[in-house]
């Protein structure tokens, strides 16, 4: 009898026998396999669930800690979530970066490699059929001893056409394992893509609302540069009455050049800004053509992040993990396969004569059929060190799955942070700007009639510069981190619905149809090939694997 999957074989005499290298691996694979359906698969009413769900309210919350007022229940934006800014410009700056971006282009390629490599490795399973032509000069004639004297040795020329066919029968699924690590390095590849655009929508992004920003503070910088010299010709003139000393003119004269320097300094961070706005869409500077001069009629969208379940099967980084672990289950089992003989058919018929004249003549067909069956005796131990490498790829792709999902629950944390800081920030910043304006305005009034002190205007100056540049500045970090925000939640890149079903743990009764089997993962994937592997575990239950 068996005890458990990777237990201790018995005989009917009861003596135990150690476990094989077969079983010590299904023993490890099968508990590591079982941390990650914990952190995936949702709480099952069965008494033997109380453990998993002491894991899943471990690794994946039913909300995140600073969600704030925004509703779990609803997920982000499931397409294109730059809309969401309500920019026409933005919008086309993005559909312009997807077609011509050079990094992007270069991943798409990538994704045509693993699809060729799938047909390559699909193709694999199938027969080969070859055509030959042999030519050969044989002598001796009758082959090697057989001319005793001189007189006897002739020779002859043998001449064959025909076709080889050859078949490796797949008796231990060698074939479908590989097929299936080609696919799954297929879908890697494709979310590696998504992964890749992500980054620059997010990118593209970013860059537009700082160049919208810098050109916001250079206006703002060449206004206040006007008005430092506005000032300092009236305080020249106040000077030459004798109203203000000569050294009030000379500080107002450093304060202008003061201004100027940051006015320069803000026009070079806004060339740089465009220049690497026009590298992110594939165009040169020249064709880049922007209209928009403020951040003021860009929308900040409200985010509900929705149940952090969701990222596993919205993350295309967290996918591309998946993807990679699956593809190396796949090339263990296909590694198990070398230690098991593997069985080849091959026949070859045609046409063979050694006169040409007589090629087609009935005598000349000729048919060869070999079955062949090899089983590897010694081989130096590469085949189990094959075993033993690809057992440890798996395993450091499965803690890196894991690294995955808490990476992508730390970045939206802190992206929800972030929102709920710089609009406190923004809004603070808005208040204090539109008072300092005021209070300008009041003081340039009361300082040209002589009743207030030059230092009081300049004060008034710099504050009222100091805040409206803060202001801008706040309302920039309160759109990046709305960027941050929908990059940590992932998705919406397609134009087609990406929702995903996922499991919080809320409802047991309702979310696990089979108290015997797990049901559907969190990071259980929208299409079939892409299954999570707590799905893959529910599909091992239901039909041992052979290996």
């Amino acid at each position: 009898m068996v005890k458990g999957e990777g237990g201790i074989m018995g005989d009917r005499s009861g003596r135990k026998r150690p476990k094989t290298e077969r079983q010590v691996f299904a023993s490890f694979y099968m508990q590591k396999l079982g941390l990650v359906i914990a952190i995936l698969a949702p709480l099952t009413p069965v008494s033997a669930a109380s453990q998993q769900s002491e894991v899943w309210q471990r690794w994946m919350p039913q909300s995140y800690v600073r969600a704030g007022d925004a509703s779990t229940l609803a997920l982000a934006p499931q397409q294109r979530w730059w809309s969401e800014f309500s920019s026409p410009e933005l919008d086309e700056l993005i559909a312009i970066t997807m077609a011509n971006n050079r990094q992007l282009n270069a991943v798409t390629a990538r994704i045509a490699q693993a699809e060729a490599r799938m047909r390559a490795a699909n193709g694999g399973r199938a027969p080969t059929i070859d055509a030959i032509a042999r030519a050969e000069y044989r002598a001796p004639e009758f082959g090697i001893g057989t001319a005793p004297t001189r007189a006897d040795f002739t020779s002859r020329q043998i001449y064959q056409a025909g076709l080889r066919v050859a078949y490796e029968v797949d008796l231990w699924g060698k074939g479908a394992y590989r097929q299936e690590a080609a696919m799954q390095q297929l879908k890697s590849s494709q979310f590696a893509r998504e992964a890749l655009a992500q980054t620059l929508v997010a990118d593209v992004t970013t860059t537009y609302f700082t160049v919208l920003a810098l050109r916001e503070r250079v206006a703002l910088a060449e206004q206040n540069y006007a008005t430092a010299q506005l000032i300092g010709q009236t305080i020249e003139r106040r000077v030459a009455r004798g109203d203000l000393a000569l050294l009030d003119q000379e500080q107002q004269a450093l304060t202008a050049t003061e201004v100027g320097a940051q006015l320069y300094q803000l026009r070079q961070l806004l060339a740089a800004a465009e220049g690497n706005l026009a590298f992110l869409t594939g165009r040169p500077l020249n064709m880049l053509q922007l209209s928009a001069t403020s951040l003021s009629d860009i929308k900040i969208p409200n985010i509900a992040p929705g149940v952090p379940a969701s990222i596993v099967c919205r993350r295309p980084d967290i996918r591309r993990a998946e993807a990679d672990l699956m593809a190396a289950r796949a090339d263990l089992r296909r590694a198990r396969t070398g230690l098991l003989p593997t069985f080849s058919l091959t026949a070859e018929g045609g046409y063979g004569t050694s006169d040409l004249s007589r090629a087609l003549s009935p005598q000349s067909l000729f048919t060869d059929l070999v079955g062949q069956l090899v089983q590897s005796i010694f081989d130096g131990g590469q085949r189990k060190a094959a075993i033993a490498e690809q057992s440890a790829r798996q395993k450091e792709l499965l803690e890196n799955y894991q690294g995955s999902i808490l990476a992508a629950l730390r970045d939206t944390e802190e992206a929800l942070a972030g929102v709920q800081l710089t609009d406190a920030r923004w809004t603070l910043f808005s208040n204090a700007s539109a008072r300092s304006a005021k209070l300008v305005s009041m003081t340039q009034r009361v300082f040209d009639r002589g009743a207030l002190d030059y230092t009081s205007l300049l004060e008034s100056q710099r504050t009222q510069f100091r805040t409206a540049d803060l202001a801008v500045v706040a309302r920039l970090e309160r759109l990046r981190a709305s960027v941050d925000l929908f990059k940590a939640l992932g998705g919406g890149l397609s134009e087609k619905d990406e929702s995903c079903q996922v499991a919080t743990g809320a409802d047991p009764a309702a979310s696990a149809p089979d108290a015997g089997a797990p049901s559907a993962a969190a990071g259980a994937a929208p299409d079939k090939g892409a299954a999570a592997p707590s799905d893959a575990a529910a599909r091992r239950k239901k039909k041992p694997a052979r290996w």
